[in-house]
């Protein structure tokens, strides 16, 4: 049940200067026009209310508008009398008087703003001069007080909290919007009667007119329907327990259980004001009220006595009343009913005694009569009493019931009256008139016509044997609708409506409906929806470890087995038996060694030794021997259970006797001497002492509650030390706490009653009573109720960021774009999640237009920046209820692209589908030029000649001219952000929204940091962790212990530390690193702001159960396995935990004992519809539904924050193999091993690649090695080798920098990222490409022989030089357009990525095998075909020699052939191999084979020198001629400049 606090108090509660609290203000709001037609002069007060939202606490905020609702006129003129001076705003400026003074002398907050107004410009446009008046008077020209001095706050506490008082003149409220003759004429219509299945209105039932529209609707798959056919958001269903502030449904049908019996009169929250029973037999009192028919038979009243005029027991006696004949009240009379104490009052009138009053009902009264003449229920049903027969209860129970047999046809009656067929009602059952009411629950509405047709309607069903059709949602919802309750019944199918809401019973063909769940009744053969009825848990999820085995069943029985069955295994001395005053031990082992009065030795119990008449102590080994060695047989507990089975409290034998007594009642039952001296002497502390231990130890045994439950202090604590943290304390607040006041002095003035749910005002000279009525009310004394839209919203956002204030404006607007009504709410995502912001969307005239659609406008604004969001559109359905109820959830997107073009047909399109959408600025920009907001705020729109206006978190008002108390008094520290309350409920209180690592209402307080420790474990890229809170207060037997907390948290590549901050309070620590568990911390008392320092390694992990136990006790069942835990600990003496991966987790105590608590292992938090994850990764939040993070968990092969980047087919990007690994804002020295390595490897290729590059080069210059196009392919690979290494440099040291943030030009990024890239690559393939037609030619000249053409080779090889990298760079275009640069944001990286569709993808794959196989194979094949043909050409020239002997020849002949091939086979294979196996880098910290290959890549342009030139004889030896020209030629040169030199000297 959720507990109301009244801090309604939070606008008004003295808002003065200093310290000085002592005189209240009145601010008025709404004094330069109306709302509407009547509606102005406006207080406002906030209803907050405490909810418990999904195991996490929430609240629920009603901002209620305090208004006069009448027209004025004549009552509103100036008080001279109470003007103490008019100063005109110029005056005002120069006399120094701020806005801040204003506002402290009770100006109206219109009035305020326009002298800000005139500060900021100069200039006013409306007010020009400023009412000062005389205490208590306020308004725009002193008009106005309150009936007593004091806040005006305290006039609706009170009115909460002495309801007493106030009842003194309650009112009946009417809506008149309906033409509705009741009877009797003082029962006037209750907007609750409208719809709610019962004929009120008899002139043709007005009130159940049109509401089969009701029946018949569709709800949208998002929503949920009530059952009362209205529609909610989905996620508002079973949000809360019974609880009023919880139920968004008219009727409660969203909620479990019933509601409460609550007193409303006085009430205004939308738990009186819109909600209505969904128990038919209840009486609406009409103030939200509602009392049952067995509350009426005891005579409680309605607090306006609405049911007066239907409780005939209160009203039959009026003389004024014709309704009832005199033989009804010469009967009541006649009863001697106890409410007729005062006979004369009643009767006297009618007879002298209840004696003469039997007698003149049986002379003149018929045999039967109806009473009163009009009808009681649905328009037909009337009540009937037989006069020889007495009235036996108190209430509205008749001898019989006379109906309309047209109505009721399949009702059989017992007898006939007066052409009217009845019923008899047995007035033994006290029930009996819940039994008659659904009866004629069954019968048809009077109203309505065309049954059958109704029946075909889709979303009907027919009752059986009768022509009622009720809607299918209503078949097993726990209400009978039909007759004999065949829509409750297993004679229709429930699991037929594949409704996805119901629940199914696995024990029968049954499907309920939500709210029957955990509804504490039983509507399941094998109760399994009943989690936990009566103490006895439905699973072992819900029963606690310490219920094991302790001799009382909590487990509902499976298939014969409890937890109470197969305890041979579990140890009567444990952790939850141990010091618990009882004895769970046959000898009390549990119990000795324990502290007590008694100074025992080890392995003794207490114990008076009757020989001795002293106190003293028995060894256990003494205990249970058959011999009674102990006064009162303490010793054998035994023989007094043996004694009375049943009595679980006769524990003491009398001595000298065999009676059982207990230890509290010796005294009285036992009369031996040693028993009475030794005990009974109250003198004797020992004694005293001996009675109060056993009394406890008897108490302990036979209630079992005292067990202990689960506490984590019997382990020891880990890590031992913790530091504490630095916190800045340095805070200075004026902000005004908000409290309930604990008593108001009651005023004894008759005026204070005049308003029904609303507050009197004096208005004028004459001091008129006005009412300032709620916004449910109106009228001058609030006696009619209002038309409405009965609004709850609740907000998600996907942007998980903590600094985000979200700006709500809500405008109610009907097809001509005229605003109705508008709210405006603050939402903070931080510290409102899951509120529920309950508000009235009144309309604009009384009544509405019902011709008109009305639409809610819903906008989102970040009030931080002053930047537009997103928009909603929701229509308004079912225009002919009295109150629209609607519940919405709306998801705030984290970024929104509106695109769109303003017409007619969009907003038809929007309000059809009422999803999210944008703001049509056209349509606002008339409106806009007109407003009069202030420059820094927005301008959202008009409502008539008023601005709606949205200011930023500096700025306040209803135009935004006002300085917030940010703005003056902004005390959060630590760069938390203020947040100001709304202002028309506090305009000096204000929240903090605290950055990350400091929490606290200023936050000034530092989290918990846990630095923990990796070692010798081997890390996943992501993490759970889990928080266990143990509950320190008592708790019982069936109810969890712990809370669970878990957070997601990624882990860097090579991090072996993890960094976490927790501000919520907590004891125990698990890391889990898959499915394997680390405890990490564990401390006995949470100490808020320190540090922890702890390690994890493989003696911290947590086995499961199945690594522990033998595979004979792994093929119990549950239940018994659970019970071999404590053998576990026993067994391994250096575990510190484990757990069964089911529902427990388990601690081993330092006595080695298990101590175990539920666990939640699917704590997977999935993000719920708004995932930004991509390429198929799992999204998880750390709350299933007020998440503050989310974390993105990639499949195989790729990387990101969002998993955004893929490994995929990458080419061997360095870019996906090294990125993670560079650390930014680290040196070089202490960047990771790879980058390192990449480093090292880089410069010894630009190195040799450099050196060996100029040398072939130099070689390949010389005319004759270019004879042919094989020395040609050699020159251009060479020039090629040169650019590829001195690249590769390049490419190596910009993404080390760039990704060290070393450089973070755009430009030179992109350089490296495009250009860069696409030339490695091109290069690359076309070195191998030039290597393969050396390979090629070399095969032609060997094929060939004396018909090659060596003219013709050069030619050719010109033009292959010349073509293949056009041809190259053509197949290759496709990655440089589709590569480009993303941010990623939570890494704070540049990633350069490449992302092909799939068509692209497809080709990029065979382009990539392409260039891999072909050079490849032709290498490889060609080789092989050389050595063969010129084998089998020298075996044919020389036949001499063997085949055999000329193929091993020529292979000597043509090694380097042989390995110039093999060397470029190998430096290709790896990343062929890659490229077939794997397909992708798995993970970032599988980047060894990768960048091996990625190097090993660029050795054929490194290794050039090595494989073309040395490994042939004939460039070998151009190359040593070459190199000798070349040294001579230096050393000619070297001559020279010696010889010129010594000449010179």
């Amino acid at each position: 049940m959720m507990k109301r606090i009244l801090i309604v108090i939070l606008w008004n509660i003295f808002i003065v200067s200093g310290s000085d609290i002592s005189q209240p203000t009145y601010n008025l709001y709404n004094t330069d026009t109306m709302t509407n037609d009547v509606d102005h002069v406006c207080f406002y007060l906030p209803i907050i209310n405490n909810l418990d939202i999904h195991e996490r606490s929430a609240i629920s905020q009603q901002n209620v508008e305090y208004c006069i609702r009448t027209n004025e006129e004549g009552v509103s003129d100036v008080n001279e009398n109470a003007i103490s001076s008019i100063l005109p705003f110029d005056e005002l400026k120069k006399r120094n008087i701020t806005s801040e003074n204003l506002l402290k002398w009770s100006a109206p907050i219109d009035t305020v703003e326009h002298y800000e107004h005139y500060l900021q410009t100069n200039r006013s446009t409306l007010f020009i001069q400023f009412y000062n008046c005389t205490l208590p008077w306020f308004g725009p020209f002193c008009q106005y007080r309150m009936i007593s001095y004091r806040p005006f706050s305290h006039f609706v506490q009170m009115r909460l909290t002495d309801k007493q008082v106030w009842y003194k003149s309650t009112k009946i409220a009417c809506y008149m919007h309906i033409q509705c003759n009741t009877n009797p004429a003082l029962l006037c219509l209750d907007w609750r009667e409208v719809c709610d299945g019962k004929i009120d209105c008899l002139n043709g039932g007005e009130d159940e007119k049109d509401c089969f529209e009701l029946e018949i609707n569709r709800c949208e798959e998002h929503e949920y329907q009530c059952r009362n056919g209205m529609c909610i958001d989905k996620e508002f269903l079973l949000d809360g327990y019974v609880d009023m502030n919880n139920m968004e449904c008219l009727d409660g049908s969203d909620e479990t259980g019933h509601r409460p019996l609550t007193s409303c009169s006085r009430d205004s929250s939308f738990s009186c004001e819109d909600i209505f029973s969904p128990r038919l037999t209840d009486f609406n009192c009409g103030d939200g009220t509602f009392l049952s028919v067995l509350i009426s038979q005891n005579h409680i009243n309605c607090a306006n006595e609405r049911n007066r005029a239907l409780n005939y027991l209160s009203d039959w006696h009026n003389p004024g009343s014709s309704h009832y004949p005199r033989c009804f009240k010469t009967l009541m009379c006649a009863s001697g009913l106890t409410l007729l104490h005062n006979f004369d009052l009643y009767c006297k009138n009618l007879c002298n005694s209840s004696g003469e009053c039997k007698l003149h009902t049986l002379q003149h009264c018929p045999s039967a009569f109806l009473a009163p003449d009009f009808p009681i229920w649905h328009g037909h049903v009337k009540y009937g009493y037989f006069s020889n027969q007495t009235i036996e209860n108190i209430g509205n129970i008749p001898h019989f019931v006379c109906y309309d047999e047209t109505l009721c046809p399949h009702i059989a009656s017992t007898f006939m009256l007066e052409n009217s067929t009845c019923l008899h009602v047995n007035q033994s059952d006290p029930k009996a008139i819940d039994t008659v009411y659904s009866i004629f629950r069954s019968c048809d509405n009077t109203f309505q016509t065309g049954n059958e047709v109704n029946c075909t309607d889709s979303t009907m069903v027919r009752c059986v044997n009768t022509n009622r059709c009720i809607p299918k949602r209503r078949i097993m919802d726990g209400v009978v609708d039909c007759y004999h309750a065949f829509d409750e019944s297993l004679s229709i199918d429930s699991c037929a409506l594949n409704d996805q809401y119901r629940f199914q019973c696995t024990s029968e063909q049954k499907c309920l409906a939500p709210i029957l769940v955990d509804d504490k009744k039983i509507h399941c053969n094998n109760r399994e929806d009943e989690t936990n009825l009566m103490g006895v848990a439905r699973d072992i999820h819900t029963l606690p470890f310490i219920a094991f085995c302790d001799g009382k069943n909590d487990l509902l029985s499976v298939n014969n087995e409890t937890e109470e069955t197969h305890c041979e295994a579990w140890p009567c001395a444990n952790a939850y038996t141990r010091c618990d005053h009882y004895w769970d031990c046959p000898n009390g082992i549990d119990e000795v060694n324990c502290s007590t009065v008694f100074s025992c030795p080890a392995n003794h119990h207490p114990c008076w030794l009757p020989q001795t008449h002293k106190m003293g102590c028995l060894h256990i080994d003494r205990v249970e021997d058959g011999i009674m060695d102990c006064l009162g047989a303490t010793d054998e507990p035994s023989y007094c259970k043996a004694f009375d089975v049943g009595n679980k409290f006769l524990h003491y034998r009398c001595w000298n006797d065999t009676k059982c007594v207990s230890v509290a009642t010796v005294c009285l039952y036992c009369h031996d001497i040693n028993d009475v001296n030794l005990l009974c002497n109250k003198s004797n502390p020992v004694g005293v002492a001996f009675i109060r231990y056993f009394a406890d130890r008897d108490f302990a045994g036979a209630t079992l509650m005292s067990k202990a439950k689960f506490s984590h202090k019997s382990s020891s604590v880990y890590p031992s030390i913790q530091s504490p943290s630095t916190v800045h304390k340095q805070i200075s607040s004026n902000m005004i706490k908000t409290e309930k006041t604990s008593h108001i002095q009651l005023l004894d003035d008759s005026r204070l009653w005049l308003c029904n749910k609303g507050l009197v005002i004096l208005v004028g000279k004459k001091e008129t009573e006005q009412c300032l009525c709620p916004e449910t009310y109106y009228g001058d004394h609030c006696q009619y109720q209002n038309q409405r839209v009965s609004l709850t919203l609740r907000l998600h956002q996907e942007k998980l960021f903590k600094f985000t204030v979200i700006g709500i404006i809500i405008r109610l607007v009907d097809t001509t774009g005229f605003i109705q009504s508008y709210e405006q709410i603050t939402y903070v995502p931080v510290t409102n999640c899951n509120a529920k912001y309950n508000m009235h969307l009144l309309y604009h005239h009384r009544p509405k237009n019902t011709t008109e659609n009305y639409t809610i406008y819903i906008d989102a604004y970040d009030k931080v920046d002053l930047l537009y969001l997103t928009s909603w559109i929701y229509p308004v359905k079912l225009k002919f209820m009295p109150v629209n109820r609607m519940s919405v959830q709306l998801i705030i997107p984290a970024k929104q692209d509106c695109r769109l073009v303003c017409s007619e047909k969009y907003f038809e399109l929007l309000r059809n589908d009422h999803r999210q959408s944008c703001r049509c600025v056209s349509r606002i920009q008339a409106t806009v030029d007109k407003c009069n907001c202030s420059s820094q705020s927005i301008c959202v729109g008009m409502k008539e000649n008023r601005s709606i206006c949205l200011c930023p978190l500096h700025k306040t008002g209803p135009r935004c001219y006002l300085s917030s108390i940010c703005e003056t008094n902004n005390s959060c520290v630590n760069k938390g952000i203020c947040v100001p309350h709304d202002s028309r409920h506090s305009p000096t209180n204000y929240t903090c929204v605290c950055p990350d690592g400091f929490f606290g209402k200023y936050c000034e307080q530092t989290d918990v940091k846990i630095n923990v420790s990796i070692s010798g474990i081997e890390t996943p890229q992501s993490t759970l962790i889990h928080f266990i809170d143990v509950a320190q207060s008592a708790s019982t037997r069936i109810k969890r212990d712990v809370t669970q907390t878990t957070i997601f948290k990624r882990i860097g590549i090579n991090e072996n530390v993890l960094i976490l901050n927790m501000s919520l309070s907590f004891h125990l620590l698990f890391v889990q690193f898959e499915h394997s568990y680390y405890l990490a911390v564990l401390q006995h008392d949470y100490v808020p702001s320190v540090v922890i320092l702890s390690e994890i390694s493989p003696s911290r992990r947590c086995p499961v159960v199945h690594e522990l136990l033998d595979s004979s006790i792994l093929a119990y069942s549950v239940l018994r396995r659970v019970n071999r835990y404590h053998s576990i600990c026993k067994q391994y003496a250096e575990l510190d935990c484990f757990h069964d991966n089911y529902t427990f987790m388990c601690l081993c105590t330092n006595g080695r004992d298990a101590n175990c608590f539920h666990f939640n292992y699917n704590t997977t938090h999935k993000c719920s519809g708004h995932s930004n994850c991509e390429n198929g990764a799992r999204c998880f939040q750390d709350h299933p539904h007020c998440p503050t993070k989310t974390m993105c968990v990639c499949q195989e092969c790729f990387y990101g924050d969002k998993c955004q980047f893929t490994s995929h087919h990458f080419g061997l990007s360095l870019d996906s193999i090294l990125g993670y690994h560079i650390y930014p804002h680290l040196t070089f020295a202490e960047q990771s091993l790879p980058v390192k390595i990449s480093i090292i490897l880089s410069t010894i290729i630009v190195v040799i690649g450099l050196i060996g590059g100029i040398l072939s080069n130099l070689t390949f210059q010389v005319k004759l090695t270019r004879q042919t196009g094989c020395g040609m392919y050699l020159f251009a690979s060479s020039i090629t080798s040169i650019m590829i290494v001195l690249l590769l440099y390049v490419k190596v040291w910009l993404l080390i920098i760039s990704q060290m943030q070393i450089l973070t030009w755009r430009l030179i990024l992109f350089f490296n990222c495009t250009p860069v890239e696409f030339v490695l690559r091109l290069l690359l393939t076309t070195t191998d490409w030039y290597h393969v037609f050396v390979t090629i030619e070399r095969f032609l000249v060997v094929f060939l022989g004396v018909r090659f053409d060596k003219s013709k080779s050069r030619a050719f090889a010109k033009a292959l030089i010349l073509i293949s990298p056009v041809l190259i760079a053509a197949s290759i275009l496709h990655d440089p357009i589709h590569r480009h640069l993303i941010d990623d944001v939570e890494d704070q990286r540049t990633w350069c990525i490449v992302t092909f569709a799939f068509q692209t993808e497809t080709y990029n794959r065979f382009i990539n095998i392409f260039h891999f196989i072909i050079p490849f194979s032709l290498n490889l094949i060609l080789t092989i075909g050389i050595i063969f043909i010129t084998a089998r050409q020298r075996s044919s020239a020389k036949r001499q020699f063997t085949f055999e002997q000329h193929l091993k020849s020529q292979f000597y002949r043509h090694k380097h052939l042989i390995v110039s091939s093999i060397l470029l086979v190998v430096f290709i294979l790896p990343r062929l191999v890659v490229s077939f196996l794997s397909n992708c880098m798995k993970s970032a910290k599988d980047y060894k084979l990768f960048l091996v290959s990625y190097f090993i890549s660029f050795f054929p342009p490194i290794l050039h020198f090595f494989i073309f030139v040395l490994t042939s004889e004939i460039y070998k030896k151009q190359f040593n001629a070459m190199i000798r020209r070349k040294w001579k030629k230096y050393r000619r040169c070297l001559f020279l400049r010696l010889a010129l030199s010594k000449r010179q000297k």
